[in-house]
């Protein structure tokens, strides 16, 4: 039994050696650990080597020019991308929402946007010294089209919102958005992203919102349903059709006698139709 238990440790240890070796010659030569796997990146030109205890990336800035950047494993790194799309920029601000809404002991956060002229995405931070800047890079997103002020924290009171509608779409066909619970947001298939402004105009992604200002799901949902008309009370239990013209935006807040109690989010040409809140 001892001689298989030396045997095992044996052999863990050499693996370790191994592999810091290969770490270790990895960041001497100026490449890739020998144990690591190709994955593609946003950029279709830009790589990264993922190792055991490092990841080396290869971020093509121009043709044919590449810049090495090796980081430990967890690392929220991305390659730089030339000429980043505001396409690209709400992708990331999405990224950030996502990961934010499962870190929901976090405060920190105050509002982020994109700001199209300058091409970076803008995250407010309520502390916003350089201690939180890092354990923002370190444990929610790091990447250089982010660029960091100062923010408040958010609030309810002065509250306005808006949809953001692709430049085409080929149908209505709704998607998930938001789910907790035995609760789920669908947004239309024309609408790309629905933005909250809690106060100074600055606006947040509807699932940050919703996650992050308000207490509760249906405060959230609550807060903005008042600011729109109602239109219509089904007989199914209590489902509620509220509109705003001015804002181009219906929601549809179920409410049945099987209770379902989903949200579908359309512009305003949305009607009920007979396969919702099933």
């Amino acid at each position: 039994m001892k001689k298989q238990l030396k045997i095992i440790l044996i052999i863990l240890g050499t693996l370790i050696v191994i592999i810091l070796l290969d770490t270790l010659q990895a960041r001497i030569f100026k490449n890739s650990p020998i144990i690591s796997w190709k994955e593609e990146m946003a950029d279709e030109d830009s790589y990264v080597d993922r190792g055991i205890i490092i990841d080396t990336f290869y971020c093509t800035k121009e043709k044919d020019i590449q810049t090495i950047s090796w980081k430990f494993k967890g690392s929220k790194f991305t390659c730089p991308i030339d000429n980043v799309s505001i396409s690209y920029l709400r992708e990331l601000q999405n990224d950030i929402d996502d990961i934010l809404i499962q870190k929901k002991d976090y405060d920190n956060f105050s509002a982020s946007y994109v700001d199209e002229e300058n091409k970076v995405l803008i995250i407010e931070l309520v502390d916003n010294n350089k201690e939180e800047q890092n354990w923002f890079k370190k444990n929610i997103m790091d990447s250089e089209y982010i660029q960091f002020k100062q923010g408040e924290k958010a609030t309810v009171s002065t509250m306005d919102f808006y949809i953001l509608k692709p430049e085409s779409h080929d149908d209505i066909k709704f998607n998930d958005y938001y789910k907790i619970s035995d609760r789920t947001i669908y947004l239309a298939g024309n609408i790309e992203e629905f933005y909250v402004i809690p106060e100074n105009d600055i606006k947040i992604t509807l699932k940050h919102y919703m996650s992050n200002i308000c207490e509760t799901f249906d405060e959230s949902i609550k807060s903005i349903t008042d600011k729109l008309d109602k239109k219509d009370i089904l007989k199914d239990g209590g489902t509620t059709i509220y509109k705003s013209k001015d804002k181009d935006i219906t929601m549809i807040v179920c409410k049945t006698i099987d209770g379902n109690k989903d949200i579908f989010i359309g512009d305003y040409s949305l009607e009920y139709e007979q396969n919702m809140c099933k």
